[in-house]
């Protein structure tokens, strides 16, 4: 069957299109004055809206019971929204919790200090509870919970958020008056603006790639960058599509998916190469499911891998993205944030301009002058260590048929609901990108000096996390039958093991756990750390830890990952 062909067919009139929006408008009208024609000869009381259904009778009315309340029933959108990470998690605390407050049945309980590789953590790398027994939350107290495990980088003060955060912070008096008011649903005009030439500035000496020009018109400013793949998903999937997202994942591409209705086909990261993709794999799902793949998602670098993925990989899954017509979401919130020279971080919209591509690893090379078109989510929160801040953004880059002209209409659409992200972290992450911009295009001119500072801050940071991971990957060696991939971006390490080697397997079949699950309960009881199952991102002989704790809580939380693992693996003993 030939490959399908890039359309630029006339779409059908959406329902949300100006005709439409003024009949609903003709049909809906309120008038202010009482028993005034309107909307076609339908009489309306003011602050009425017309009847969804023929008004009922008295004697029916009567039959009905009055005060008479029931359980209103959820969404059907609400009940099919289910969070993979906290289905897993909850049991496991839960488990801990009971045997942290049963001392007597549990007699081993560990007197360490709790170090997790997933949660909040103070300024010292330490959080301090008690398990509570008649709570789902945490009761603090003076006993130490150490943090290894949560992606969010400020939260264990070991890495500072920029510069010029700080200085926009204390240096803005304008703001609580400039801000004031409600912004434009897109963004504003001066975040659009300013992420657009950030966008378009990209350079990298070290990638013989060009640059894009963005038009502001096509830049999408929601409430983080989860904010914005909520709202480009949903303007691409119904219910019944598909969405290729990779495996392991970060699992909120699957719950979006899901609320609407719609599937995913999780498409293989191969560990082996550095997780890169299994173009086969992606092909293959592609050809069973040929009409119902809407798009694939490419998130790079990796949550929760830490994988970067080199230029002729992602070439390649340009071309072949191509030959099937299947437009490319980039998640794309840790861009710069990588810390391996030879393996730099490369745009996928980049990618995709670019005609000068290597020759393909599936088939011969085909020549086309279609291009695929990419929506590139990103956002301030990671590379810039303010994920508080809730400022993320959508490129829409089409190809010459404006084959995203649709869905994008559909995003802006949709983005009416809430009207984007706050309108004062806006104003404060323009004038951070703004001070940036010199940084980012490495055009050759001298910086400022707090262009230099910001310059000193990415390259401490980036040595902090080189740093951190070569740690895990040191000290993880000495964990038999762990396997540690090495990180070369973001600040995730995945760890995969055989469970066949690991003692604390159990033969009922009643246990549906996974090994990462398994793994995950029993260090957390024997050694008070905690670490993400694998199965939270779709792999179950797995689990993933965060290296951006400071080196003395990390390395103390690895030591004991080594203890564990030398007492349960079936060599160690």
């Amino acid at each position: 069957m030939a490959p399908p062909s890039w359309s630029n067919d006339p779409h059908d009139e959406p329902s949300n299109s100006p005709h439409s929006v003024a009949n609903f408008e003709q049909a809906h009208h309120v008038d202010s004055h009482v028993g005034k024609t309107v909307g076609g000869g339908m009489l309306l009381d003011p602050l009425t809206l017309p009847p969804s259904a023929a008004p009922v009778s008295n004697a029916a009315a009567a039959v009905v019971p009055k005060n008479n309340w029931a359980a209103l029933p959820a969404s059907q959108e609400s009940q099919r929204t289910r969070n993979p990470i906290r289905a897993v998690v909850d049991p496991i605390m839960a488990d801990y919790r009971k045997n942290s407050s049963n001392t007597e049945a549990t007699p081993t309980v560990p007197s360490k200090p709790f170090i997790s590789l997933a949660v909040r953590a103070n300024q010292n790398g330490l959080c301090s509870f008690i398990p509570s027994s008649s709570s789902s939350h945490f009761l603090f107290s003076t006993t130490s919970f150490l943090i290894i495990q949560l992606g969010d980088p400020t939260s264990s003060g070991n890495f500072e958020p920029c510069p010029i955060v700080q200085q926009v912070c204390t240096t803005s008096p304008s703001l609580s008056t400039d801000t004031a008011g409600y912004v434009n649903a897109l963004g504003t005009d001066e975040a659009r603006q300013v992420i657009a030439k950030y966008h378009s500035s990209w350079k990298n000496p070290l990638v013989g790639i060009p640059s894009r020009s963005i038009d502001v018109d096509h830049v999408l400013v929601a409430s983080g960058c989860s904010g914005v793949l909520d709202l480009v998903l949903k303007a691409l999937l119904d219910p019944g599509t598909c969405l290729l997202v990779p495996n392991p994942g970060f699992p909120l591409y699957q719950v979006i998916a899901e609320s609407i209705g719609a599937r995913v086909l999780p498409y293989n990261l191969l560990p082996e190469m550095d997780w890169e993709m299994d173009l086969q794999h992606i092909q293959k799902l592609i050809d069973e499911n040929i009409g119902k793949v809407r798009a694939i998602l490419v998130n790079n670098p990796s949550n929760p891998t830490g994988s970067v993925f080199r230029l002729p990989h992602l070439e390649d899954l340009v071309r072949l993205c191509n030959n099937n017509c299947l437009p490319i979401v980039a998640d794309e919130i840790y861009g710069d944030l990588t810390f391996d020279e030879t393996r730099p971080f490369v745009p996928l919209a980049n990618v995709a301009l670019s005609s000068s591509l290597s020759s393909s690893v599936l088939t011969e090379s085909i020549t086309t002058t279609a291009s695929v078109p990419v929506i590139a989510c990103s956002g301030i929160g990671k590379q810039f260590l303010v994920p508080g801040w809730r400022v993320g953004w959508a490129v829409f880059y089409d190809n010459h048929v404006q084959s995203l002209k649709p869905v994008e209409h559909g995003a802006k659409q949709l983005a009416q609901i809430v009207l984007g992200a706050s309108h004062v972290a806006q104003a404060m992450a323009t004038r951070v990108l703004s001070a940036a911009l010199p940084m980012h295009d490495n055009d050759g001119s001298s910086p400022s000096s707090l262009q230099a500072e910001m310059i000193m801050w990415q390259r401490d940071l980036r040595d902090k996390l080189r740093s951190n991971a070569e740690v895990v990957q040191q000290s993880l060696s000495k964990a038999p039958g762990l396997v540690v991939h090495k990180a070369l971006g973001a600040m995730y390490s995945m760890v995969t093991f055989d469970p066949s080697e690991f003692d604390f397997l159990s033969s009922s079949p009643l246990d549906t756990a996974t090994a990462g699950e398994k793994l995950s309960t029993l260090l957390l009881q024997e050694e008070s750390v905690f670490v993400l199952p694998g199965s939270c991102f779709g792999i179950p002989n797995a689990f993933r830890l965060v290296f951006c704790a400071p080196a003395m809580t990390l390395q103390q939380a690895l030591d004991r990952l080594v203890a564990f693992s030398q007492r349960h693996h079936v060599g160690g003993k």
